[in-house]
């Protein structure tokens, strides 16, 4: 485990130093491989700079991708095993803002905001995607519940 990623991380360095020495920054996809011959992820160049990068297990599940800009992870979308969303993160500055989280079915079921990387805010919808209450955080330590009322 440790080696593929050590073989993933340098021939990623190999595949930047390479271009680095170009006129033309590279734009399109790289697909790395572990050496079983399985794919492990494909890296996105826009301009030189990775946008985006999709990851797969061992057995060929598309597990998440990693968006980019200016080289920072900006957001992160992760599935489960049978392809459907589980959670998007969104990052500002590499650090985790805000994070929702999904249904099976697609709807979503709860959304945390994060202040500084620490959480501040969790909300959670009913099935029907109505908002049904608010967990209010100070500095990561909960302090109260707002829940919503039905207005008829």
């Amino acid at each position: 485990m440790i080696k593929n990623k050590l073989t993933n991380l340098l021939n990623s360095f190999i595949l930047v130093f390479f271009l680095s020495g170009c006129e033309v920054p590279y734009n399109g996809e790289v697909k790395l491989y572990r050496e079983d011959g399985t794919l492990d992820q494909i890296q996105t160049y826009e301009n030189g700079l990775v946008s985006k990068c999709k990851f797969y297990s061992k057995d060929g599940t598309f597990e998440k991708t990693e968006t980019f800009e200016n080289g920072v992870v900006s957001m992160g979308e992760f599935y489960r095993e049978d392809g459907t969303l589980d959670q998007i993160q969104t990052l500002e500055k590499g650090v985790v803002s805000k994070c929702k989280f999904y249904r099976e079915d697609g709807t979503l079921e709860g959304t945390q905001t994060f202040q500084n990387g620490v959480i501040s805010k969790y909300e959670y919808y009913s099935d029907d995607g109505t908002l049904d209450q608010i967990d209010i955080f100070k500095n990561g330590i909960y302090e109260n519940s707002k829940k919503m009322k039905l207005v008829k």
